[in-house]
Formats: C-alpha cells, sequence, structure tokens
C-alpha cells in the first residue's frame, strides 16, 4: 500500500477516534488515549514488519482546540469601581 492510501485510510479513522458512538465529539482525554493506542497498535505492525512505516508519523495533526481570542470582552471583565468594591469586601 502506498503511503498516501495508507493516509487516506488512517485521516478517517483518526477522526473517528474523536467520536462517541453516537457521533457526538468525545472528552479530550478519551480522544487522546484513543489516539495513543491507535498509535501504538501501528507502531507495532511496524515491528513485525507489517508495515514500513507508521503512517500517522506522515500526517499532519489538526487540532480542534478554539481559536483564543484576540480582545477581552469588556462586558464580561470588572471595571475599576467593582475591582476596588472586590478589594475593600476582601480587606
Amino acid at each position: 500500500m502506498s503511503a498516501l492510501a495508507e493516509a487516506a485510510v488512517v485521516r478517517p479513522a483518526l477522526d473517528t477516534l474523536g467520536l462517541t458512538l453516537d457521533g457526538r465529539p468525545a472528552a479530550a482525554s478519551t480522544t487522546r488515549r484513543r489516539r495513543s493506542v491507535f498509535y501504538n497498535v501501528l507502531q507495532y505492525a511496524v515491528e513485525l514488519e507489517l508495515l514500513d512505516f507508521n503512517p500517522v508519523d506522515k500526517l499532519r495533526v489538526r487540532s480542534s482546540r478554539r481559536k483564543v481570542a484576540g480582545e477581552v470582552d469588556r462586558r464580561v471583565v470588572v471595571n475599576i469601581r467593582q475591582a476596588r468594591e472586590l478589594l475593600v469586601g476582601v480587606t
């Protein structure tokens, strides 16, 4: 199997590891654990010489993390008056 064909098979498998059985996104820790097991299975296939290389190493990982906002929303941050009241209340 060529590297391109292996990548075409592995990418959907990696995407599926991030889902629950009903198709919703799985927890990050679950996805991380599943990907680790999948990677190690493929690495074992390399050791047994069933694969020439681990195809996961050839793929770029797409991050599903949300991008951090560039600005702070002033509606959710305390203003100077509220900060002073908080500090007075704490002391």
